[in-house]
């Protein structure tokens, strides 16, 4: 397995995240509403307004993607995890999640995909999500500590 880490993102890395998204998203959103690159640099211009949220996930010192966290009162949400593709399939993702589980501290972890993202889909399945809802464009998932004690 390949060393990875989190580090706080900075100002300094908006760029860097919004262009991992975009290569992340853009087949999914393009084939569902078309690519708006104004309405899409807006919206992670307000979401990026949270940038306590974002943590750069590092590989070998190499910046490789990053993770968007939210917590609630009662549970966590990953907003975004998105990886480049020369780090994808490496399991560097499912490493991010194990630890985004294990540090929830007994709490429900949410996530989400596009249904047509059918490898995210079954690689949360793999981690012990379970889908609660869908909609037309997404999936979205729930980790229950307590349900995968039973």
């Amino acid at each position: 397995m390949t060393d990875w880490q989190l580090r706080p993102a900075e100002e300094r890395d908006r760029e860097f995240l919004y262009q991992v998204k975009k290569q992340s998203n853009f087949g999914y959103i393009s084939d569902l509403w078309g690519w708006d690159e104004d309405f899409q640099r807006r919206e992670f211009a307000r979401d990026f307004q949270q940038i306590r949220e974002f943590s750069v996930i590092t590989v070998d010192g190499a910046d490789a993607g990053f993770l968007q966290l939210q917590s609630g009162s009662d549970f966590l949400n990953v907003a975004e995890i998105h990886l480049l593709p020369p780090f994808q399939g490496q399991g560097i993702g499912s490493a991010v999640l194990r630890d985004v589980q294990a540090d929830a501290e007994g709490l429900p972890v949410l996530i989400g995909c596009f249904r047509a993202n059918k490898r995210a889909y079954q690689l949360y399945q793999r981690l012990g999500f379970a889908p609660i809802t869908e909609n037309d464009t997404h999936f979205i998932l729930i980790y229950n500590p307590t349900k995968q004690e039973e």
